[in-house]
Protein backbone atom coordinates (compact mmCIF):
# COMPACT_ATOMS: atom_id res chain seq x y z
CA UNK A 1 0.00 0.00 0.00
CA UNK A 2 1.28 3.46 -0.88
CA UNK A 3 2.12 5.62 2.11
CA UNK A 4 -0.29 8.41 2.94
CA UNK A 5 0.83 11.66 1.24
CA UNK A 6 2.39 14.00 3.76
CA UNK A 7 1.72 17.75 3.75
CA UNK A 8 4.56 19.96 2.51
CA UNK A 9 7.21 20.82 5.06
CA UNK A 10 6.68 24.04 6.97
CA UNK A 11 9.90 25.54 5.61
CA UNK A 12 8.54 25.39 2.07
CA UNK A 13 5.65 27.63 3.13
CA UNK A 14 8.08 30.22 4.51
CA UNK A 15 10.29 30.00 1.44
CA UNK A 16 7.26 30.26 -0.86
CA UNK A 17 6.17 33.60 0.56
CA UNK A 18 9.71 34.83 1.17
CA UNK A 19 10.29 34.56 -2.57
CA UNK A 20 7.12 36.57 -3.17
CA UNK A 21 8.38 39.27 -0.79
CA UNK A 22 11.63 39.36 -2.77
CA UNK A 23 9.57 39.95 -5.90
CA UNK A 24 7.64 42.74 -4.18
CA UNK A 25 10.87 44.34 -2.98
CA UNK A 26 12.42 44.15 -6.43
CA UNK A 27 9.40 45.62 -8.23
CA UNK A 28 9.02 48.44 -5.70
CA UNK A 29 12.72 49.27 -5.39
CA UNK A 30 13.97 48.63 -8.92
CA UNK A 31 10.90 49.28 -11.07
CA UNK A 32 8.41 51.62 -9.35
CA UNK A 33 10.62 54.02 -7.37
CA UNK A 34 13.01 54.78 -10.27
CA UNK A 35 10.01 55.26 -12.57
CA UNK A 36 8.56 57.89 -10.25
CA UNK A 37 11.88 59.75 -10.37
CA UNK A 38 12.17 59.79 -14.17
CA UNK A 39 12.21 63.30 -15.60
CA UNK A 40 10.24 62.26 -18.69
CA UNK A 41 8.55 59.04 -17.68
CA UNK A 42 7.86 56.56 -20.46
CA UNK A 43 10.45 57.59 -23.02
CA UNK A 44 14.12 58.50 -23.26
CA UNK A 45 15.90 60.37 -26.02
CA UNK A 46 19.44 59.60 -27.12
CA UNK A 47 20.82 62.70 -28.89
CA UNK A 48 23.88 60.82 -30.18
CA UNK A 49 21.80 58.38 -32.23
CA UNK A 50 18.76 60.67 -32.48
CA UNK A 51 16.56 57.79 -31.32
CA UNK A 52 13.90 57.15 -28.69
CA UNK A 53 13.12 54.28 -26.35
CA UNK A 54 9.57 53.85 -25.08
CA UNK A 55 8.18 52.01 -22.08
CA UNK A 56 5.24 49.94 -23.33
CA UNK A 57 2.77 50.92 -20.60
CA UNK A 58 3.40 54.64 -21.04
CA UNK A 59 2.86 54.56 -24.80
CA UNK A 60 -0.29 52.49 -24.43
CA UNK A 61 -1.75 54.69 -21.69
CA UNK A 62 -0.99 57.92 -23.57
CA UNK A 63 -2.90 56.56 -26.54
CA UNK A 64 -5.75 55.34 -24.32
CA UNK A 65 -6.08 58.81 -22.79
CA UNK A 66 -6.24 60.36 -26.25
CA UNK A 67 -8.88 57.84 -27.36
CA UNK A 68 -10.98 58.53 -24.26
CA UNK A 69 -10.79 62.27 -24.94
CA UNK A 70 -12.09 61.78 -28.47
CA UNK A 71 -8.97 63.43 -29.91
CA UNK A 72 -7.57 60.32 -31.57
CA UNK A 73 -8.53 57.17 -33.43
CA UNK A 74 -6.81 54.03 -34.66
CA UNK A 75 -5.40 55.71 -37.79
CA UNK A 76 -1.70 56.40 -38.30
CA UNK A 77 -2.07 60.19 -38.21
CA UNK A 78 -3.66 59.99 -34.75
CA UNK A 79 -0.83 57.82 -33.44
CA UNK A 80 1.76 60.26 -34.74
CA UNK A 81 -0.09 63.32 -33.44
CA UNK A 82 -0.47 61.81 -29.96
CA UNK A 83 3.21 60.82 -29.81
CA UNK A 84 4.35 64.27 -30.94
CA UNK A 85 2.14 65.98 -28.37
CA UNK A 86 3.51 63.67 -25.67
CA UNK A 87 7.22 64.04 -26.46
CA UNK A 88 7.11 67.60 -27.77
CA UNK A 89 9.14 66.59 -30.81
CA UNK A 90 8.28 66.20 -34.48
CA UNK A 91 8.74 62.44 -34.55
CA UNK A 92 8.17 60.11 -37.48
CA UNK A 93 7.58 57.08 -35.23
CA UNK A 94 4.82 56.09 -32.84
CA UNK A 95 3.96 53.29 -30.43
CA UNK A 96 1.18 51.24 -32.12
CA UNK A 97 -2.04 50.56 -30.18
CA UNK A 98 -3.20 47.16 -31.51
CA UNK A 99 -5.70 46.60 -28.70
CA UNK A 100 -9.45 46.27 -29.14
CA UNK A 101 -11.71 48.93 -27.55
CA UNK A 102 -12.11 46.68 -24.49
CA UNK A 103 -8.65 47.84 -23.44
CA UNK A 104 -10.02 51.35 -22.96
CA UNK A 105 -12.33 50.06 -20.23
CA UNK A 106 -9.49 48.18 -18.53
CA UNK A 107 -7.18 51.21 -18.59
CA UNK A 108 -9.96 53.70 -17.81
CA UNK A 109 -9.33 53.80 -14.03
CA UNK A 110 -5.66 54.60 -14.66
CA UNK A 111 -6.22 57.36 -17.24
CA UNK A 112 -6.92 60.22 -14.75
CA UNK A 113 -3.53 59.64 -13.06
CA UNK A 114 -0.20 61.11 -14.19
CA UNK A 115 1.74 58.59 -16.26
CA UNK A 116 4.30 57.65 -13.61
CA UNK A 117 1.71 57.26 -10.85
CA UNK A 118 -0.53 55.25 -13.19
CA UNK A 119 2.42 52.95 -13.86
CA UNK A 120 2.99 52.58 -10.11
CA UNK A 121 -0.68 51.74 -9.52
CA UNK A 122 -0.63 49.28 -12.43
CA UNK A 123 2.48 47.59 -11.02
CA UNK A 124 0.95 47.29 -7.55
CA UNK A 125 -2.18 45.80 -9.10
CA UNK A 126 -0.06 43.23 -10.94
CA UNK A 127 1.76 42.38 -7.71
CA UNK A 128 -1.57 41.85 -5.97
CA UNK A 129 -2.74 39.53 -8.74
CA UNK A 130 0.48 37.51 -8.54
CA UNK A 131 0.09 37.35 -4.76
CA UNK A 132 -3.42 35.96 -5.21
CA UNK A 133 -2.16 33.31 -7.63
CA UNK A 134 0.57 32.27 -5.22
CA UNK A 135 -1.92 31.96 -2.35
CA UNK A 136 -4.11 29.47 -4.19
CA UNK A 137 -3.91 25.82 -3.06
CA UNK A 138 -3.09 24.64 -6.58
CA UNK A 139 -0.04 26.91 -6.87
CA UNK A 140 3.08 24.70 -6.81
CA UNK A 141 4.91 25.39 -3.55
CA UNK A 142 8.16 27.37 -4.11
CA UNK A 143 8.09 26.73 -7.88
CA UNK A 144 5.20 29.18 -8.33
CA UNK A 145 7.04 32.28 -7.07
CA UNK A 146 10.21 31.18 -8.86
CA UNK A 147 8.29 31.44 -12.16
CA UNK A 148 7.44 35.07 -11.40
CA UNK A 149 11.05 35.85 -10.42
CA UNK A 150 12.44 34.77 -13.79
CA UNK A 151 13.77 37.46 -16.18
CA UNK A 152 10.83 36.98 -18.52
CA UNK A 153 8.22 37.54 -15.80
CA UNK A 154 10.13 40.46 -14.29
CA UNK A 155 10.26 42.12 -17.72
CA UNK A 156 6.45 42.22 -17.65
CA UNK A 157 6.69 44.48 -14.59
CA UNK A 158 9.46 46.60 -16.13
CA UNK A 159 7.55 47.15 -19.38
CA UNK A 160 4.14 47.38 -17.70
CA UNK A 161 2.72 44.62 -19.87
CA UNK A 162 -0.62 42.87 -19.27
CA UNK A 163 0.71 39.31 -19.71
CA UNK A 164 0.64 38.66 -15.95
CA UNK A 165 -3.06 39.56 -15.81
CA UNK A 166 -3.70 37.37 -18.86
CA UNK A 167 -1.99 34.45 -17.10
CA UNK A 168 -4.24 34.98 -14.08
CA UNK A 169 -7.35 35.16 -16.29
CA UNK A 170 -6.49 31.91 -18.12
CA UNK A 171 -5.73 30.21 -14.80
CA UNK A 172 -9.13 31.24 -13.42
CA UNK A 173 -11.04 30.16 -16.52
CA UNK A 174 -9.23 26.84 -16.69
CA UNK A 175 -9.84 26.13 -13.02
CA UNK A 176 -13.53 27.03 -13.43
CA UNK A 177 -13.98 24.47 -16.22
CA UNK A 178 -12.89 21.62 -13.98
CA UNK A 179 -16.58 21.68 -12.99
CA UNK A 180 -19.34 20.67 -15.38
CA UNK A 181 -21.04 23.61 -17.18
CA UNK A 182 -24.24 23.17 -15.17
CA UNK A 183 -22.63 22.17 -11.88
CA UNK A 184 -23.40 24.25 -8.83
CA UNK A 185 -20.63 26.71 -8.06
CA UNK A 186 -19.82 27.50 -11.69
CA UNK A 187 -20.09 31.30 -11.88
CA UNK A 188 -21.03 31.87 -15.51
CA UNK A 189 -21.12 35.65 -15.24
CA UNK A 190 -17.65 35.94 -13.69
CA UNK A 191 -16.28 33.63 -16.38
CA UNK A 192 -17.95 35.76 -19.05
CA UNK A 193 -16.54 38.96 -17.55
CA UNK A 194 -13.01 37.51 -17.50
CA UNK A 195 -13.36 36.36 -21.10
CA UNK A 196 -14.68 39.81 -22.06
CA UNK A 197 -11.57 41.38 -20.48
CA UNK A 198 -9.40 39.10 -22.62
CA UNK A 199 -11.00 40.52 -25.77
CA UNK A 200 -8.74 43.54 -25.24
CA UNK A 201 -6.22 41.27 -26.95
CA UNK A 202 -8.36 39.31 -29.44
CA UNK A 203 -5.86 36.47 -29.85
CA UNK A 204 -6.14 35.65 -26.15
CA UNK A 205 -9.94 35.73 -26.31
CA UNK A 206 -9.86 33.36 -29.29
CA UNK A 207 -7.67 30.91 -27.38
CA UNK A 208 -9.80 31.05 -24.23
CA UNK A 209 -13.05 30.95 -26.20
CA UNK A 210 -11.94 27.86 -28.11
CA UNK A 211 -11.07 26.08 -24.85
CA UNK A 212 -14.42 27.00 -23.27
CA UNK A 213 -16.37 25.82 -26.32
CA UNK A 214 -14.34 22.59 -26.44
CA UNK A 215 -15.41 21.91 -22.85
CA UNK A 216 -19.04 22.85 -23.63
CA UNK A 217 -19.00 25.99 -21.50
CA UNK A 218 -20.79 27.93 -24.20
CA UNK A 219 -22.82 30.27 -21.97
CA UNK A 220 -19.82 32.37 -20.82
CA UNK A 221 -18.77 32.67 -24.47
CA UNK A 222 -22.17 33.91 -25.61
CA UNK A 223 -22.39 36.39 -22.73
CA UNK A 224 -18.85 37.65 -23.39
CA UNK A 225 -19.63 38.14 -27.09
CA UNK A 226 -22.76 40.11 -26.18
CA UNK A 227 -20.82 42.22 -23.66
CA UNK A 228 -18.14 42.93 -26.25
CA UNK A 229 -20.67 44.07 -28.83
CA UNK A 230 -22.50 46.32 -26.36
CA UNK A 231 -19.41 47.88 -24.79
CA UNK A 232 -17.75 48.40 -28.16
CA UNK A 233 -20.88 49.98 -29.66
CA UNK A 234 -21.01 52.35 -26.68
CA UNK A 235 -17.56 53.68 -27.64
CA UNK A 236 -18.36 54.20 -31.32
CA UNK A 237 -19.56 57.83 -30.86
CA UNK A 238 -16.24 58.51 -29.16
CA UNK A 239 -14.03 56.68 -31.65
CA UNK A 240 -15.93 57.75 -34.76
CA UNK A 241 -17.40 55.70 -37.57
CA UNK A 242 -14.07 54.90 -39.25
CA UNK A 243 -12.44 53.19 -36.31
CA UNK A 244 -13.37 49.65 -37.42
CA UNK A 245 -11.63 50.05 -40.77
CA UNK A 246 -8.64 51.78 -39.21
CA UNK A 247 -8.29 49.06 -36.57
CA UNK A 248 -8.52 46.29 -39.16
CA UNK A 249 -5.88 48.05 -41.27
CA UNK A 250 -3.58 48.28 -38.25
CA UNK A 251 -3.83 44.64 -37.14
CA UNK A 252 -3.85 43.19 -40.67
CA UNK A 253 -0.54 44.94 -41.44
CA UNK A 254 1.09 44.20 -38.10
CA UNK A 255 4.36 42.95 -39.61
CA UNK A 256 7.69 44.45 -40.59
CA UNK A 257 7.00 44.08 -44.32
CA UNK A 258 3.68 45.87 -44.79
CA UNK A 259 3.41 48.03 -41.64
CA UNK A 260 4.03 51.79 -42.05
CA UNK A 261 7.61 52.76 -41.13
CA UNK A 262 6.19 54.68 -38.16
CA UNK A 263 5.06 51.34 -36.67
CA UNK A 264 7.52 48.85 -38.17
CA UNK A 265 10.28 49.76 -35.69
CA UNK A 266 8.19 48.34 -32.82
CA UNK A 267 7.51 44.99 -34.53
CA UNK A 268 10.56 42.84 -33.82
CA UNK A 269 10.33 39.12 -34.71
CA UNK A 270 13.64 38.53 -32.92
CA UNK A 271 11.80 39.27 -29.67
CA UNK A 272 9.37 36.44 -30.32
CA UNK A 273 9.50 32.70 -29.72
CA UNK A 274 6.91 31.45 -32.19
CA UNK A 275 6.55 29.99 -35.66
CA UNK A 276 6.54 33.47 -37.18
CA UNK A 277 9.95 34.24 -35.68
CA UNK A 278 11.31 30.91 -36.88
CA UNK A 279 10.10 31.46 -40.44
CA UNK A 280 11.23 35.08 -40.61
CA UNK A 281 14.55 34.91 -38.76
CA UNK A 282 15.73 31.41 -39.70
CA UNK A 283 14.08 30.56 -43.01
CA UNK A 284 14.14 33.99 -44.66
CA UNK A 285 10.37 34.09 -45.27
CA UNK A 286 8.90 37.57 -45.63
CA UNK A 287 7.38 38.67 -42.33
CA UNK A 288 3.92 39.27 -43.78
CA UNK A 289 3.80 35.73 -45.16
CA UNK A 290 5.20 34.32 -41.91
CA UNK A 291 2.35 36.02 -40.07
CA UNK A 292 -0.29 34.70 -42.48
CA UNK A 293 1.06 31.16 -42.35
CA UNK A 294 1.16 31.30 -38.54
CA UNK A 295 -2.44 32.54 -38.32
CA UNK A 296 -3.65 29.74 -40.59
CA UNK A 297 -1.78 26.99 -38.72
CA UNK A 298 -2.82 28.41 -35.32
CA UNK A 299 -6.54 28.62 -36.09
CA UNK A 300 -6.51 25.19 -37.75
CA UNK A 301 -4.83 23.69 -34.67
CA UNK A 302 -7.40 25.25 -32.34
CA UNK A 303 -10.14 23.83 -34.54
CA UNK A 304 -8.56 20.37 -34.23
CA UNK A 305 -8.54 20.66 -30.42
CA UNK A 306 -12.15 21.82 -30.46
CA UNK A 307 -13.28 18.97 -32.73
CA UNK A 308 -11.34 16.36 -30.76
CA UNK A 309 -12.87 17.49 -27.47
CA UNK A 310 -16.35 17.31 -28.96
CA UNK A 311 -15.81 13.84 -30.42
CA UNK A 312 -14.29 12.23 -27.34
CA UNK A 313 -13.91 13.00 -23.66
CA UNK A 314 -10.84 15.16 -23.06
CA UNK A 315 -9.93 16.47 -19.57
CA UNK A 316 -10.15 20.23 -19.07
CA UNK A 317 -6.46 20.44 -18.13
CA UNK A 318 -5.49 18.85 -21.44
CA UNK A 319 -7.67 21.24 -23.43
CA UNK A 320 -6.37 24.36 -21.69
CA UNK A 321 -2.75 23.30 -21.78
CA UNK A 322 -3.01 22.47 -25.49
CA UNK A 323 -4.70 25.77 -26.38
CA UNK A 324 -2.19 27.86 -24.42
CA UNK A 325 0.81 26.06 -25.89
CA UNK A 326 -0.63 26.48 -29.40
CA UNK A 327 -1.08 30.18 -28.66
CA UNK A 328 2.58 30.54 -27.67
CA UNK A 329 3.94 28.44 -30.53
CA UNK A 330 1.77 29.49 -33.46
CA UNK A 331 -0.03 32.79 -32.88
CA UNK A 332 2.00 35.44 -34.77
CA UNK A 333 1.48 38.26 -32.26
CA UNK A 334 3.23 36.75 -29.23
CA UNK A 335 6.34 38.33 -27.73
CA UNK A 336 8.85 36.57 -25.51
CA UNK A 337 7.54 38.12 -22.29
CA UNK A 338 4.24 36.31 -22.93
CA UNK A 339 5.94 33.03 -22.04
CA UNK A 340 4.62 33.87 -18.57
CA UNK A 341 1.38 32.34 -19.92
CA UNK A 342 3.07 29.03 -19.16
CA UNK A 343 2.07 29.55 -15.52
CA UNK A 344 -1.49 28.20 -16.10
CA UNK A 345 0.06 25.16 -17.81
CA UNK A 346 2.20 24.66 -14.71
CA UNK A 347 -0.92 24.73 -12.53
CA UNK A 348 -2.87 22.35 -14.77
CA UNK A 349 -0.04 19.88 -15.39
CA UNK A 350 -0.68 17.75 -12.26
CA UNK A 351 -4.16 17.08 -13.66
CA UNK A 352 -2.58 15.81 -16.88
CA UNK A 353 0.50 13.87 -15.84
CA UNK A 354 -0.44 10.53 -14.35
CA UNK A 355 3.16 9.37 -14.43
CA UNK A 356 5.28 8.82 -11.30
CA UNK A 357 5.68 11.95 -9.22
CA UNK A 358 9.46 12.03 -9.78
CA UNK A 359 8.93 12.53 -13.52
CA UNK A 360 6.25 15.16 -12.94
CA UNK A 361 8.54 17.01 -10.52
CA UNK A 362 11.32 17.10 -13.07
CA UNK A 363 9.32 18.14 -16.11
CA UNK A 364 7.70 21.15 -14.44
CA UNK A 365 11.13 22.70 -13.87
CA UNK A 366 11.47 23.03 -17.63
CA UNK A 367 9.01 25.95 -17.46
CA UNK A 368 11.16 28.30 -15.32
CA UNK A 369 14.14 27.19 -17.40
CA UNK A 370 12.43 28.49 -20.53
CA UNK A 371 11.58 31.73 -18.74
CA UNK A 372 15.24 32.16 -17.77
CA UNK A 373 16.68 32.00 -21.27
CA UNK A 374 18.58 35.27 -21.77
CA UNK A 375 16.87 37.93 -23.91
CA UNK A 376 20.11 38.62 -25.78
CA UNK A 377 22.23 36.90 -28.34
CA UNK A 378 22.46 36.52 -32.11
CA UNK A 379 19.10 37.20 -33.69
CA UNK A 380 19.26 33.99 -35.70
CA UNK A 381 19.71 31.82 -32.57
CA UNK A 382 17.38 33.15 -29.91
CA UNK A 383 14.02 32.64 -31.69
CA UNK A 384 14.90 29.09 -32.73
CA UNK A 385 16.29 28.25 -29.29
CA UNK A 386 13.11 29.39 -27.55
CA UNK A 387 10.83 27.91 -30.19
CA UNK A 388 12.34 24.44 -30.11
CA UNK A 389 12.60 24.52 -26.33
CA UNK A 390 8.92 25.36 -26.11
CA UNK A 391 8.13 22.81 -28.81
CA UNK A 392 9.95 20.13 -26.80
CA UNK A 393 7.90 20.89 -23.73
CA UNK A 394 4.72 20.88 -25.83
CA UNK A 395 5.71 17.47 -27.15
CA UNK A 396 6.03 16.06 -23.62
CA UNK A 397 2.72 17.66 -22.67
CA UNK A 398 1.10 16.08 -25.73
CA UNK A 399 2.54 12.65 -24.91
CA UNK A 400 1.17 12.86 -21.36
CA UNK A 401 -2.18 14.09 -22.65
CA UNK A 402 -2.57 11.22 -25.09
CA UNK A 403 -1.95 8.76 -22.27
CA UNK A 404 -4.58 10.42 -20.07
CA UNK A 405 -7.17 10.48 -22.87
CA UNK A 406 -6.58 6.82 -23.72
CA UNK A 407 -6.94 5.75 -20.12
CA UNK A 408 -10.14 7.76 -19.86
CA UNK A 409 -11.63 5.89 -22.82
CA UNK A 410 -11.11 2.45 -21.28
Amino acid sequence: MDPTPQPPARWTWWLHYALYLILVGYVVGVVIVPALREETFGYTYDPDSDSYRFRDFAGILVMAKALWSGKAGYDLDSHLAVTRAWTGRDMAAAMPFPYAPTMLYLLGPFCPLPLAWAFAAWSVFNLAVVGYLLSRPDCPRVLGPIVFLTPTAVSCFTLGQSALLAAAALTYLGRATFRRPTERGTNVWVMALVLWALTARPQLAITAGAALLALRHWRPVLIAVALTLVTTAALTPLLGTRWVGDYFTLVSHYDTTTAPPAFAWALVPSHMNNLRALLTMECGVRDDWSSKISVGVWLTSLAVVLATAWLRRVPAAVVWGSCILLQLLLCPHVNTYELVLLYPVLVFLPHVAQEPSTFRTRIVWFIPLLLCLPPVGPLGIRPSLLFFGLLSFAGVFGWLSVGVVRRGLR
